[in-house]
């Protein structure tokens, strides 16, 4: 009595940590009815459906009648299929031969098997039993929660029905905190080959074959007293089981797909967009990122809005949303006026693509201001001194121009503004470029230019030798000081009268 009241007293102490200590309760999914009419219960378990509540069939798939075989004597010798209830009462489950879920109907080798589980659901193979069993022990459903070890019969059984156990985590411990995982499995025990029912409340036993051969046949049980599922081979196929369905999941939820990165997304003019990509994921395939189609037209050497489409369908053909992350490529007009860079020296902007080559603070830039300073000396040309003065560091810069402006330029894909309407320029207003390339040892840093790109802001482009219409209303035109590897070439850009 004293070893009674502990063991209570254990209980309500520990049922708490049971409770808790199992993975998420599982309930119905669905419901499926089978060939008789009988509806039955399941469970999604990852790649699985499987039917929770033993199989109650009486006919094949296609309406062949299953022989219901009372007779103990008559059991033992059978090479075909047969079910019974166990005891032979009408109460309580059915169990059938291991002939009855392979299908063999008759003795007649040229006459194929039957089909006994219900359209679309199969009899699980000691494979399929074993894929579950690793579900629920990656899913915490052993009873002490960890994730290794087949502890899982616990979560698997009944909460009713069990004889009692001694051992901890077994279904006859404290049935009443089982079933977590929903499969439900009643202990209705076994017929044995020689026709004698056993077992009842301590075994729960199901068959388990492949391709109709009884060679391929498994049993699979629980025990009262065990923590584990236990799957073995059979070669005794007049033994009565009870028998479960399961199916290949019907996967109808499509994938999901995640933008990384900001979106909208705006770029330069001329600058190199990468895309930052997307991630999918799907509730059956998991991680299917690689599996996206990406559709872009983006082309930022032109101002506009452009799109990247992300596309991606599971295994099962079910196609995510299309997600789309827009990408604005914005002109690069950079006027000091409005940018806040002052000119003629009075301030150094350092971080900006325009710097002012008046007032160098860098020592590369003090450096190359003094190497520019000495070829126009040495050239005899025009002091820049008080002059709106550019130099361009960065890529893909565009730079609004004034009249009487001395642009040094560093950098590729430069485009240049020339003003508008400057009606007021005297005779002699120029703007003066100079373009370094090709480092030699007399020069500080490796300077670069491409692709330099001449226009008024109506749009009309130039290059060297060529013309520019409609830039300057009055007689000024556009200087330029080219320097190319090591000799000097001169050019200019006038206006040409209508």
């Amino acid at each position: 009595m004293l070893y009674l009241n502990m063991r209570i007293l254990l209980y309500l102490l520990l049922a708490p940590l049971f409770v808790f200590a199992q993975g998420e309760q599982r309930y119905v999914d669905g419901t499926a009815t089978d060939q008789n009419g009988n509806s039955f219960e399941w469970i999604n378990y990852g790649t699985q459906d499987w039917a929770i509540e033993n199989a109650e069939v009486v006919t094949y798939r296609d309406g062949t009648e299953i022989p219901q075989v009372t007779d103990e004597g008559i059991w033992t010798d059978l090479t075909t299929g047969a079910w019974c209830y166990f005891d032979n009462d009408p109460s309580k489950g059915k169990l059938y031969n291991a002939y009855a879920i392979i299908g063999r109907h008759d003795n007649d080798e040229n006459t194929p098997n039957k089909e006994f589980a219900p359209e679309g659901w199969h009899v699980p193979s000691n494979s399929e039993w074993g894929t579950l069993e690793s579900y629920l022990i990656v899913n915490r459903y052993n009873y002490d929660q960890t994730n290794t070890g087949n502890k899982i019969a616990l979560s698997m059984t009944s909460t009713s029905g069990w004889n009692p156990s001694e051992i901890q985590g077994s279904p006859g411990y404290d049935q009443s905190i089982g079933n977590k995982s929903g499969f439900n499995a009643p202990p209705d025990g076994f017929k044995n080959p020689l026709g004698d029912f056993q077992n009842e409340g301590l075994y729960a036993a199901w068959w388990s074959h492949v391709d109709y051969s009884l060679s391929s046949l498994f049993y699979i049980t629980i025990t009262n007293a065990s923590i584990n599922l236990s799957r073995n081979p059979s070669d005794v196929p007049s033994y009565g089981n009870s028998v479960r369905f399961v199916r290949d999941a019907v996967d109808t939820e499509p994938p999901v797909i995640t933008i990384t990165g900001a979106n909208p997304v705006a770029v330069n003019q001329g600058a190199t967009y990468t895309d930052a990509g997307a991630t999918a994921t799907d509730n059956v395939d998991g991680d299917i990122t690689a599996n996206i189609t990406v559709t872009s037209n983006v082309d930022t050497s032109t101002v506009g809005t452009y799109t990247v489409t992300y596309t991606v369908s599971d295994a099962a053909g079910n196609a995510a949303t299309p997600v789309v992350r827009t990408i604005t490529v914005n002109p690069v007009e950079i006027n000091p006026t409005e940018t806040g860079i002052l000119l003629n020296g009075t301030v150094s902007a350092e971080n900006n693509q325009i710097k002012n080559v008046a007032d160098p603070t860098e020592a590369q830039d003090v450096a190359t201001k003094a190497y520019v300073d000495g070829i126009v000396a040495s050239q005899g040309l025009i002091n820049f001194s008080g002059w709106d003065n550019y130099q361009v560091w960065d890529d893909n810069t565009t730079v609004n121009l004034t009249p009487n402006s001395f642009v040094f330029i560093n950098a590729d894909n430069t485009t240049l503004v020339l003003p508008d309407n400057p009606d007021n320029c005297c005779f002699g207003d120029a703007i003066y470029i100079y373009i370094m390339r090709n480092a030699n040892s007399a020069r500080p840093a490796t300077l670069k230019t491409n692709n330099l790109v001449i226009r008024d802001r109506s749009g009309n482009q130039a290059s060297s030798g060529q013309s520019i219409t409609g830039v300057f209303q009055g007689g000024g035109g556009l200087q330029m000081i080219i320097n190319v590897g090591d000799y000097w070439m001169a050019g200019s850009f006038q206006k040409i009268d209508d």
